[in-house]
């Protein structure tokens, strides 16, 4: 029954996280927004799932699990060769997961949940990361580039405060009005040197911006792991406050060598 529940648990946050991911992927580059509750809900559901490694310590919990987050990756994003390959891997970052709860916990003599948790979440929040950067290979947004002439229009917005910071500085005008129209000027010429530069290369942007969308994941990665840890050491807690888990002493019998 405990599994069952820690199942539906896990299917309740990735769903809310998949929900969010797609509505993120088909939104416009200019109205991405990252919400802070997004990036918890990958924590927890890391936290959950590496605590289901610790509390229920059954094989099968790694397959059902990677199913379980891979199954609404599909119904968001649709099926295809990479996304099917993505189960293959989520399971192997769970194995990894697992394997590494399991170590932990026959080598040490307490029940230490948040390293625990810890070793466990990092493997599970790169296969969630993985599969991120997978739906923004195929996001509508960035397929877009294939056939695109030029970049984005708030592009220019980003050009502009650096050409104000350094070029416009060296601007003398009668008043602020000529600057500022010089400054759109340059910002909107600079965007358009760009697009003659960039255009040829606009078919390859899905896999690279994927890739470099991995890459900063990972490298941000170790702030999941840490809240992760936390959760999971305060949903321990809980769990083992409310009596549905104990912790209990036991002898231990080692081989000792002796020569």
């Amino acid at each position: 029954m405990k599994l069952i529940i820690w199942h539906g648990v896990v299917a309740v946050l990735t769903w809310r996280l998949w929900n969010y991911g797609n509505n993120l992927s088909t939104a416009a580059i200019e109205n991405i927004d990252i919400e802070p509750v997004a990036l918890l809900n990958v924590a927890l559901l890391a936290a959950v799932i590496a605590l289901g490694f610790l509390l229920f310590q059954k094989r099968i919990w790694i397959v059902t699990a990677a199913l379980i987050v891979w199954i609404p990756h599909v119904a968001y994003f649709g099926f295809s060769q990479l996304i099917s390959s993505g189960l293959a891997i989520l399971i192997l970052f769970f194995w990894w997961a697992n394997q590494s709860v399991m170590y932990e916990l026959e080598r040490g003599t307490k029940v230490r949940s948040a390293r625990l948790v810890r070793v466990g979440a990092l493997p599970v929040i790169l296969g969630i990361f993985l599969l991120t950067s997978f739906a923004a290979y195929q996001s509508p947004n960035i397929q877009a580039f294939k056939s695109a002439d030029s970049l984005p229009s708030s592009i220019q917005e980003i050009v502009k405060p650096i050409v104000e910071k350094t070029i416009g500085t060296k601007i003398s005008t009668r008043n602020e009005r000529e600057k500022e129209t010089l400054i759109n000027e340059i910002a909107r010429q600079t965007v358009h040197d760009f697009n003659i530069i960039l255009r040829p290369y606009f078919q390859y942007a899905p896999p690279l911006v994927a890739f470099i969308l991995f890459l900063i994941l990972w490298g941000l990665s170790w702030i999941f792991v840490i809240v992760s840890s936390l959760m999971g050491w305060i949903i321990f807690r809980i769990l083992k406050k409310i009596g549905l888990i104990q912790v209990q002493e036991k002898d231990i019998k080692a081989e000792v060598l002796v020569v």
